[in-house]
C-alpha cells in the first residue's frame, strides 16, 4: 500500500509543470525559446504506421499557428540512427521540430511518467508550462484550440530545453536500417 502511494505521488499528472525536453540531437527546427508558446510533444517511430498517418495533421497544426505553437516530434525508438530518422522526416514531409532521445530522458519523463505505452502519443503544454492534455495526435484539435485561445501569461516559465549534446559517434547503418530506408523511399 505504501509503495502504491509513493508511485502515484511521483507520477506525472495533468496540471503538473511539464518536464524538461531533453534533446540529444535536434534533427530539425531547434527553437531558441518556448516562451509564450503552446508546445505539443509528440512521440513517434519510423516503423509506426499510425505515426506516419499523424504527420500531415501535425504539419497543418504547426503551419496554421507558426507564432503560437511549437510541435516537437520525439523519436521514441532509441535504436534508430539519425540518418534513418532524417530520411523518414524527408519522405513523410515532416515539417515541425524533431529530436532524438538516445538517453531516454524525455521518454521516461512523459511516456513512463503518465504510464503511456502506445505511439503516436501527444502531450499538450500550455503557455504557462503546464501539462494540460495527453492523447492521440488526431484528437488534439479541441484541447489545442483552448490552449491557443488563452493569452500568454505576464510571466512565463518556459519549458526548459536542455542543451544539445554532441552527436554520438557515427552509427553504421545495418541491414534492417537499409531495408527501412528502402521501404520509406518507395512510399515517397
Amino acid at each position: 500500500m505504501i509503495l502504491l502511494t509513493v508511485l502515484s505521488a511521483s507520477a506525472l499528472q495533468l496540471g503538473d509543470a511539464a518536464p524538461p525536453i531533453a534533446a540529444d540531437t535536434w534533427l530539425q527546427g531547434a527553437p531558441s525559446s518556448t516562451a509564450g508558446k503552446v508546445v505539443v510533444v509528440e512521440f513517434f517511430a519510423t516503423w509506426c504506421g499510425p505515426c506516419f498517418k499523424a504527420i500531415p495533421h501535425l504539419n497543418t497544426l504547426q503551419a496554421d499557428n507558426p507564432n503560437d505553437l511549437l510541435v516537437i516530434g520525439v523519436a521514441a525508438d532509441q535504436e534508430e540512427p539519425d540518418e534513418l530518422l532524417r530520411r523518414f522526416m524527408y519522405v513523410t514531409d515532416m515539417s515541425y521540430a524533431a529530436i532524438t532521445d538516445d538517453h531516454g530522458q524525455t521518454y521516461a519523463s512523459y511516456m513512463k511518467g503518465m504510464d503511456v505505452s502506445g505511439i503516436p502519443a501527444a502531450f499538450l503544454i500550455d503557455r504557462s508550462g503546464r501539462l494540460t492534455w495527453q492523447g492521440h495526435p488526431d484528437l488534439l484539435d479541441g484541447p489545442l484550440s483552448e490552449a491557443l485561445a488563452s493569452p500568454p501569461p505576464e510571466v512565463h516559465a518556459p519549458v526548459p530545453l536542455l542543451a544539445v549534446e554532441p552527436p554520438p559517434a557515427s552509427r553504421t547503418v545495418g541491414a534492417v536500417e537499409r531495408l527501412r530506408l528502402w521501404v520509406l523511399s518507395l512510399l515517397h
